[in-house]
Order: structure tokens, then C-alpha cells, then sequence
């Protein structure tokens, strides 16, 4: 299909010259060091001297509740209030 392009815009279908090599500026690729990944083995005893001050975090369910509850106490308050005037 390409070939029937006039040639100027076959020009812009042209292959680029291939990228001259370039030596890596750090080390070279045989004597690089990667990233020394281990298994969770090495962690397991600070498992066993976890901090005790540690407070979990609130579940979902109980944020939830905690929320419903300071409503019910504002509105609570403000029947309270209202009834009071009157």
C-alpha cells in the first residue's frame, strides 16, 4: 500500500538510522550488582518484639459507628436544647 505514496511522503515512512552504541557510563552490564531480594525469614524475629504501644487502626465498621453515634449525640443535644426554650 505504501508504495503507491508519492515520494515525498514516502520519506516520512523511511527507517532512522540505527542508534550508535554507547558504552553505560556506571559499570559495565556483566560486573552490575542488582538488588539483593530475600524471602520474609530475615523479618520473622521483629515479629516477636513488636512494638507494645502499637494501637491497631479502626476498622471500616467501627469508624462507621463511632460517626453515628457523635450525630446522635449532636442531635440529641440540639432536641435537648430546642426543648428547652420552649
Amino acid at each position: 500500500m505504501t508504495d503507491k505514496l508519492p515520494p515525498n511522503l514516502l520519506k516520512l515512512f523511511a527507517p532512522r538510522p540505527p542508534l550508535p552504541y554507547a558504552p553505560p557510563l556506571d559499570k559495565e552490564p556483566g560486573k552490575r550488582v542488582g538488588a539483593r531480594v530475600s524471602g520474609i525469614a530475615d523479618l520473622t524475629p521483629m515479629l516477636k518484639n513488636y512494638d507494645p504501644d502499637y494501637v491497631p487502626w479502626k476498622s471500616i465498621e467501627e469508624k462507621r459507628k463511632e460517626r453515628q453515634e457523635t450525630k446522635k449525640k449532636i442531635a440529641d443535644e440540639a432536641l435537648e436544647k430546642a426543648t428547652a426554650e420552649c
